[in-house]
């Protein structure tokens, strides 16, 4: 469905935004993958114990569709490459796409500016460019990183084994703009103008046309 391109996109951004030492990439999961995510980390550590503080990206398994009918966007899109025998279309339905960001850490303190920074760089730089490679075309969209009005302190979890381990926030936000792309190549219609047209001519266009006159 072509959402893996937007999962990419988000990682990269915020993985950008993380200190440069360890060489950590984020990884997409599932909302509800969380041990997934500690069997991950801990394989990555040789079983040795996880170090924090972690950032986890997880995507809502609900793409919610938000145009359900056929609409001229859906199948005649816009023109981005033609020539005499072929164009490329770009067709797109509109869709809703929603993440959530947890930052782990040992200390609650920690964590609190952790928050405060991601919110910070959340609000400030929402841009988000994502790139499609599709018939040997890299189209680039432009969309945009919107939070929810809630961040949440979701530390009560079942991997936490005693109060007080580790403090977990939640920030849970939306893709604005989010679409599924299509770019078929289509093939054009030409019409072959060498070929003699024959018109047939009204016989009587030479003589003026009248109008009939008003009885009084």
């Amino acid at each position: 469905m072509s959402i893996r391109f937007y999962d990419e996109a988000v990682a990269d951004k915020i993985n950008a935004w993380l200190p440069k030492s360890g060489n950590k990439k984020i990884q997409v999961l599932k909302p509800e993958e969380t041990r997934k995510l500690f069997t991950i980390e801990a394989d990555q550590n040789n079983d040795r114990p996880i170090s924090l503080p972690l950032i986890a990206l997880s995507r809502d398994t609900t793409i919610d569709v938000l145009h359900r009918t056929k609409q001229p966007m859906s199948f005649d899109g816009i023109m981005l490459d033609s020539d005499s025998n072929k164009t490329l279309q770009l067709d797109a339905i509109p869709i809703g796409i929603n993440y959530q960001l947890d930052i782990y850490t040992r200390r609650y303190d920690e964590g609190d500016d952790l928050l405060r920074e991601f919110l910070f760089k959340l609000i400030n730089y929402p841009q988000l460019v994502v790139e499609f490679p599709y018939n040997k075309q890299h189209f680039k969209h432009v969309c945009s990183i919107l939070i929810s009005g809630e961040v949440e302190d979701t530390s009560d979890i079942s991997e936490r084994l005693f109060s007080g381990q580790f403090t977990r926030w939640t920030i849970r936000f939306e893709i604005s703009g989010a679409y599924l792309f299509s770019l078929p190549i289509v093939d054009n219609v030409n019409i072959d103008i060498t070929k003699d047209i024959s018109l047939e001519l009204a016989q009587n266009l030479e003589k003026p046309y009248e109008f009939e006159k008003e009885e009084i």
